[in-house]
């Protein structure tokens, strides 16, 4: 009996590690070139833009943002306001101190979202530049990666349990165990 609570709880506990590996993406939104920004009315340059981060698609988090900037405007972008709906990421802001404005935004055309599955996306971009007078729009690709591969090595994100579900597995053993006493005095 006591070998049979002895593999119950092994598996409870080696089993869910198993099934977390695909969890998370990486997404790769290629660097993309708004062409004619104006200032004054004069053509003032380009401003190239693409981001890297990674996404807990079970969770919706991103992180690990990368931003890569080259132009004479945008210089520090920081992502600030994001929003997903049930196709994936529609919506992330990125703006800086000068009051530059980077969005993506699948609410365009209602189909250019970054999807959670690995893929090319369409995504709808836009520029709005603070010391110009230009608000480009564009459309860009993202690139998303699976992170975790499935075969449960080294190369794996690592997921950690939440101390509530771990005392919610140690309430269940226990009243498991106790239900075998109970049985086994009864007897």
């Amino acid at each position: 009996m006591l070998k049979r609570l002895a593999l119950i709880v092994a598996m409870l506990l080696f089993i869910p590690a198993l099934a977390k590996a695909d969890n998370f993406v990486a997404v790769d939104m290629l660097p993309f070139t708004f062409t004619g920004l104006e200032v004054n009315s004069h053509l003032f340059g380009d401003e190239t833009i693409g981001v890297t981060f990674t996404w807990d698609i079970s969770t919706n988090v991103l992180s690990n943002f990368v931003v890569t900037e080259a132009g004479p405007f945008a210089s520090g972008l920081m992502v600030g306001f994001t929003q997903f709906n049930d196709l994936g990421i529609n919506i992330i802001n990125f703006s800086d101190t000068a009051g530059d404005f980077f969005q993506v935004n699948g609410n365009l055309h209602g189909l250019h979202h970054i999807g959670s599955a690995p893929g090319i996306y369409t995504t709808d971009l836009f520029f709005d530049c603070a010391g110009c007078n230009s608000f480009q729009p564009g459309q860009g690709k993202a690139i998303v990666t699976s992170l975790g591969d499935g075969d449960h090595d080294s190369d794996d994100p690592v997921s950690t349990a939440e101390p509530n579900t771990l005392v919610l597995l140690g309430t269940g053993i226990t009243a498991l165990a106790l239900a075998i006493s109970l049985q086994k005095c009864m007897a």
